[in-house]
């Protein structure tokens, strides 16, 4: 886990990006961020044909000194591998065991990143993919574009939870496709939520401490995250 390990610190993009998008290596044929086939569709569509992720691109377009080793993907690595078994308008939960070998094996692009997740799951409780329709940019851009302050974000969970963010900061690029947004719970003081955000591709953290929450959203994916939670005193990252 060494090279997922490096922490969080002051909310920075770039480490929030390395840890939670740029852990995964990815094919050397991979596509642009814009590729069509990438796009996310219906939540009812659980299963996809077969795309290359380009989550390494996205944390090497932040900061050119990030290079990642490139390896193939695994020949049956699929957008949208598994069913969704619970929804709303906003997330669609899976419901296979993401600590399982063998769901493992579908989630992952590839070995390295097989292997990663295996050593993980001794510091993790859970590990669930979620597919999503209307991201993070859309909502930061529907509210640029209506002059207004982005107030309220909400991020998945696990098993149909979601949880309500106030936001006290945003920074955007690239006309809202690209940023970051800071946050709270409501009513908690002392909790901290960051999220990320390229186009359709998002990762975040939540930090509470009062209600014993620590969440790691990671991209895979446009519009699916692989959500963990995660035990803080053992998982590499900025819960401790």
């Amino acid at each position: 886990m060494a090279s997922c390990g490096a922490r969080i610190q002051n909310h920075a993009w770039l480490p929030l990006t390395a840890i939670l998008i740029g852990c995964t290596a990815h094919h050397s044929n991979e596509t642009g961020l814009g590729d069509s086939r990438s796009k996310s569709g219906n939540l009812a569509g659980a299963s996809g044909g077969g795309s290359n992720s380009a989550a390494v691109s996205m944390a090497g377009e932040q900061n050119g000194s990030v290079r990642l080793p490139i390896i193939p993907n695994y020949s049956w690595f699929q957008v949208r591998p598994f069913k969704v078994a619970e929804s709303n308008f906003i997330y669609g939960w899976t419901g296979e065991d993401g600590r399982d070998t063998n769901v493992i094996l579908h989630l992952a692009h590839n070995s390295l990143e097989y292997q990663r997740m295996v050593m993980e799951n001794a510091a993790i409780y859970q590990r669930e993919l979620v597919y999503f329709n209307e991201g993070l940019a859309s909502l930061a851009q529907q509210a640029a574009q209506a002059g207004e302050k982005l107030r309220q974000i909400t991020l998945p969970g696990l098993d149909g939870q979601q949880w309500v963010v106030d936001v006290t900061r945003t920074e955007l690029r690239d006309n809202g496709s690209a940023g970051q947004i800071y946050g709270q719970l409501p009513g908690q003081a002392d909790s901290t939520v960051t999220a990320a955000f390229i186009n359709n591709r998002e990762a975040f953290t939540v930090d509470s401490p009062q209600e014993q929450v620590y969440l790691v959203g990671e991209a895979r994916e446009p519009g699916e995250m692989v959500v963990k939670s995660i035990n803080p005193a053992l998982y590499g990252s900025p819960f401790h």
